[in-house]
């Protein structure tokens, strides 16, 4: 492509021209003598007008020379190209004869040229030559063969996608950077799958403007017919020869006139009932999403409760057949934080990463105000900044939260505590606390907050009947209490739980022996009620002296634990604990099926305590038997040991 200009031809040899002025039909009007390409695979044709003076055998020949800028000469004999054409008679006398003279098409090759034609006559051979005139032959393509990428704005760029957002008067806006070889009168062409846009065709004008840019369109109305499919957009650039090359595609989605219609306001189920309270929120709550036109699957559905944002779900296949689509749960932090009274619900619908649609609110009613303050893990049940009650026998003395025997059939007093774990005050007046005895749910005990109690401001005290104790029996009670409020919608309340306390209840009648466990036996005894040297038996581990335990108590079971404790004297009947004589085997021996069998257990004593006593003195032992409701501690059963050899003077060093 040229845009170079050439100055007029000047008279030959100082000679003022008398023949005619040629012309080149076929170049391009207002173009400086630009050919199109398409005469390029023809003979160029030369017309010359009849002038007066031209007399038959006139020789008609075309010139033609290379434009060279700084060499502005015209074409002259050495110039000359093609055959000549001879001048008739007839023509000659003819005033409308045009005279066609041709350049060889051959030498219509790129470039800018100066082209003429010699007259000569005949036989005088006089020669004056026509003006000379430009002609440019273009056979380059603008572009330099790399035309640049449509750029488009930055969703479309990012996203690949084109949605209803990106159409503007019903286009879809690129631009283009200038390219190589720009020149006025190029036409731009937008190509939507290769099929050229006619309504939207660019044409370059003179001058060339001055923007980096080419505003670059393509017809809404072409991109809905794809019918929301990929689509390859381009554009092609002829030039005014006729030379022409297109740009690179570019891959795009087209996502148009789809985006989700006829969206409902969300359902809250937990709220119909005219409040979203504390139990509510730890259900959790459920967010349901109405079905709506033209979901598609990936759609990303995000609920805002208040002003609260919850993770994204994306729609999978078989959520686009249900009604409603899909339950969005909620955490209980986000409900909370969201705040107390009216709240208004919705959603949005994201695709391919751009809002394209949110449904109308939901107003909500909330209120999950605790007792004991905002529970500080929610997701357990307990409310943790409340503590756990404290028990007290009916006596009012003695260890908290253990009730002994001597008390198990009389009421206990249950402490609740004024101020949660924070130190705050937590409670008002007409709360209700609900005391639970074990799994006595039946029979829990209310304890309502009084007037006198705020002004008090000291720990709450409420009475466990002796029935409620006796009911639920002996062992390690778990007791708890759960705090309630009205709320702002009645009859709605909230609910605390306490954490519990275990509480050891001692039942005598449920104890080892309903209470009373016999003193050990020691079955292998002398003649005079004593253990001697010959009643320490040869065992597999030593010599021994049994002590029998009698497994008929009242309450035996398998699993029982018995607890030996063996003590020696150094007297007979009194005396002081003799070092090294103490025996107290761990563990604690558990109680099978064959010691209830049996009818006893016996624990082998091993003689080195024997020896420890040695002579004339005594040894005596009991047992502590646990069930799962307590222990039993037995009497104590004292024998005499005199374990020493005649001739012994001592029980030093014996096996």
């Amino acid at each position: 492509m040229f845009i170079t200009r050439t100055r007029p031809t000047r008279a030959f040899r100082g000679v003022v021209r008398a023949v005619s002025d040629i012309t080149v039909p076929s170049t391009i009007a207002g173009s400086d003598g630009l050919l199109p390409i398409t005469e390029l695979a023809n003979d160029l044709v030369i017309h010359m007008p009849w002038w007066n003076g031209v007399a038959p055998e006139t020789r008609l020949q075309a010139g033609w020379k290379a434009f060279t800028p700084g060499n502005p000469e015209n074409p002259d004999d050495d110039d000359l190209v093609g055959t000549h054409e001879v001048v008739s008679v007839a023509q000659a006398a003819d005033p409308t004869t045009v005279f066609n003279i041709l350049v060889p098409k051959d030498l219509l090759i790129h470039g800018v040229y100066l082209l003429n034609v010699r007259t000569q006559t005949v036989p005088g051979n006089a020669k004056e030559w026509s003006q000379s005139i430009r002609i440019e032959v273009d056979t380059v393509a603008p572009g330099g063969g790399a035309f640049p990428y449509i750029v488009f704005n930055g969703p479309v760029e990012s996203s690949k996608n084109i949605t209803d957002d990106d159409i503007v008067d019903a286009k879809l806006p690129g631009a283009v950077a200038h390219y190589e070889g720009i020149a006025p009168g190029d036409e731009v062409t937008p190509l939507i799958n290769g099929t050229p846009d006619a309504a939207n065709v660019l044409v370059i004008p003179d001058p060339v403007p001055n923007e980096d840019f080419l505003a670059i369109y393509f017809s809404e109305s072409a991109l809905l017919a794809l019918n929301n499919n990929t689509v390859d957009l381009s554009y092609s650039v002829k030039d005014k020869a006729g030379n022409k090359d297109t740009a690179r595609d570019q891959f795009l989605n087209v996502d148009l006139r789809s985006k989700p219609e006829n969206l409902l306001a969300p359902l809250v189920p937990k709220s119909d009932d005219g409040l979203i309270d504390d139990a509510d929120a730890r259900a959790p709550v459920q967010v349901l999403i109405p079905k709506f036109d033209k979901a598609r699957v990936d759609d990303e559905i995000i609920v805002h409760w208040g002003n609260q944002v919850a993770d994204g779900v994306r729609l999978t296949k078989e959520d686009i057949e249900n009604d409603p689509f899909i339950a969005v749960q909620l955490p209980y932090a986000m409900v909370f934080d969201a705040g107390k009274g009216t709240v208004n619900v919705k959603y949005f619908v994201n695709r391919a990463g751009k809002e394209v649609g949110d449904s109308p609110d939901k107003p909500v009613e909330v209120d999950l105000t605790l007792i004991g303050n905002p529970d500080p893990i929610p997701e357990t049940p307990v409310h943790e900044n409340l503590f756990p009650p404290k028990v007290i026998s009916d006596s009012g003395f003695g260890e908290e939260n253990n009730i002994p025997p001597e008390h198990y059939e009389e009421p206990a007093q249950v402490v609740i505590p004024w101020l949660a774990k924070d130190g705050a005050e937590i409670y008002i007046e007409n709360d209700e606390i609900f005391i639970t005895w074990g799994d006595q749910v039946g029979s829990k005990v209310l304890r309502t907050v009084l007037g006198a109690d705020v002004t008090a401001k000291i720990d709450l005290i409420a009475t466990i009947p002796k029935e409620t104790i006796s009911a639920q029996g002996g062992g390690t009670i778990q007791v708890f209490y759960t705090a309630s409020r009205v709320t702002t919608v009645p009859p709605h309340e909230n609910t605390s739980l306490s954490p519990s306390q275990p509480v050891t209840v001692t039942n005598a009648t449920e104890l080892p022996g309903g209470g009373n466990i016999d003193a050990p036996e020691f079955p292998v005894l002398n003649e005079f009620d004593a253990i001697g040297p010959d009643e320490l038996l040869d065992g597999p581990n030593g010599l021994y002296n049994p002590v029998r335990v009698v497994t008929t108590y009242t309450h035996a079971e398998v699993g029982d634990t018995v607890e030996l404790f063996f003590v020696g004297y150094d007297d007979l009947s009194a005396g002081n604990p003799v070092p090294g004589a103490a025996y107290n085997p761990q563990p604690p021996y558990t109680i099978t099926q064959d010691d209830l069998d049996l009818g006893y257990y016996d624990f082998n004593v091993p003689a080195k305590y024997h020896y420890a006593v040695c002579t004339r003195g005594a040894v005596e032992a009991h047992v502590i038997v646990r069930n799962s409701f307590g222990s039993t501690t037995g009497s104590k059963k004292r024998v005499f040991c005199d374990v020493k050899m005649p001739g012994w003077e001592d029980c030093n060093n014996r096996p």
